[in-house]
């Protein structure tokens, strides 16, 4: 499998080159360089990278995955654990770096997926997804996010 680089790099993150230091969101803590960060640590999860501990009661996974393969929008309000604290350091120390991280390692998921197809790796809320799953989260993912900073016209 080839990896389409203008597919996953302009039209899935094209919105993060809009993103600047001062941009302000619409709603949520994050400023814009832990946005970027937040959705590295996500794709990290994704690539085998970071190993998540599930934190939803196995009882709702069900109905939650079902959420997630609606045709629903993330939730605004959606305060998760992963989300580094307003105080904590910066992992990067630009947004130039951020932002290139993370083109780096959605480049990665493709390569980890095309090695090992059958990975499942652990979302903290939905559970054990598949690169397709993976692609769906990541899909709503990115665009609550470029949404919360109206990086999207």
């Amino acid at each position: 499998m080839d990896i389409n680089l203008n597919e996953i790099l302009f039209l899935k993150l094209k919105p993060v080159e809009l993103l600047k230091d001062d941009s302000k969101p619409q709603w949520g803590k994050m400023d814009p360089q832990r946005m970027v960060e937040h959705l590295i640590k996500s794709v990290k999860m994704s690539n085998g990278k970071i190993d998540a501990e599930l934190i939803t009661p196995f009882k709702k996974i069900e109905s939650l995955k079902k959420s997630l393969f609606s045709n629903r929008a993330l939730s605004q309000i959606a305060e998760i654990d992963l989300l580094p604290g307003a105080a904590s350091p910066y992992e990067v120390s630009n947004m130039f770096f951020a932002k290139q991280i993370l083109y780096e390692e959605v480049i990665e998921f493709y390569r980890y997926y095309e090695k090992t197809s059958y990975a499942t790796p652990m979302h903290p809320t939905f559970g054990r997804l598949n690169k397709k799953e993976w692609e769906i989260f990541h899909t709503k993912h990115f665009f609550h996010h470029f949404t919360q900073f109206e990086l999207l016209s």
